[in-house]
Formats: C-alpha cells, structure tokens, sequence
C-alpha cells in the first residue's frame, strides 16, 4: 500500500506537501470523483466483505472497484494520516428523513481532520443523493459553501 497508487488512482497529480485545507479539498474532490459509492459485494456470491485495509486498498486502488461508505472513508482516512494531517475516523448515525429520526446504530464512517485549530468532516462515500464534494467545517448550524452540497451539520 502507497500513496502514489492512491494519487494515480484518483487522477491526484499535484503536490500535497503543504497540509492545508485546499489540498485536503482537492483531494477530497478527486476521490469522490474517481471512486464511486458501491455496494456490489453485498451481491456477489461467495464474497466476503472484510475491514481489512489492506484487502480495501486491493479492491478499490489496484482492482479499480469501489466501495461502501466503511471502505471508501478507512481508505479516506489512512490516506489522510499517511499524508500527515490530524485526522481522527469516526462512526456517524445518518438521519432518515423518511421517519424524521436518526437511525439507532453508527452505520456510517465519516473523518474529523483537524486544520490549524478548525475541525473539517470529511466524508468521500456518502452513498445517495447528499454526497460531499467537500469538507465540511465542524460548526452546528452554519449552512456549508455551495460546493458541499449546501448542507448544514445539525
């Protein structure tokens, strides 16, 4: 596992020795645009789904698949932390606005990386229709740039 094959797996071919929120957005940006939400193993027959890092690596980075939201955000992460940036991987409960409710378990995988004292989330496998194409700044109730997807941690 390296951070190259990640870089030329997501099309990232800039310079990512400044942690900065930019380069966090830029990368962010790439992933989700290269690696898409998908829960095929779920369906194939005989195929076990395993958080394993290395198995994740080996299934979306050098077999070009993607992944669920456990898979693509531990990828996420670990690309986060091997780049240097403070970043902590966090379980999340996703709001049903169908029962106005959040659901009862962490069934998502979100990180927290931390940036000259602010805290972002970043989420690249959301997985429906609210995707993040951006970090989000770790502040209730403030309504996040256009290019997140308009939304506002609650």
């Amino acid at each position: 596992m390296n951070l190259e094959e990640y870089f030329k797996r997501i099309g990232f071919h800039g310079s990512y020795e400044k942690l900065d929120l930019e380069t966090l957005k830029l990368i962010h940006k790439q992933h989700v645009m290269s690696i898409p939400f998908e829960n095929l193993s779920i369906h194939h027959c005989g195929e076990r789904i395993v958080m394993d890092l290395e198995v994740i690596f080996n299934k979306i980075v050098r077999s070009g698949r993607g992944g669920w939201c456990l898979e693509n955000n531990s990828l996420f992460g670990w690309v986060l932390r091997e780049m240097g940036y403070n970043t902590t991987t966090l379980g999340s409960k996703v709001f049903n606005s169908t029962v106005n409710d959040f659901g009862p378990n962490d069934t998502h995988l979100i990180n927290k990386v931390v940036i000259d004292g602010k805290a972002y989330i970043a989420d690249v496998s959301f997985g429906v229709s609210y995707q993040l194409w951006a970090p989000l700044e770790l502040i209730s109730g403030m309504d996040q740039p256009p290019g997140s997807g308009g939304l506002r941690l609650a």
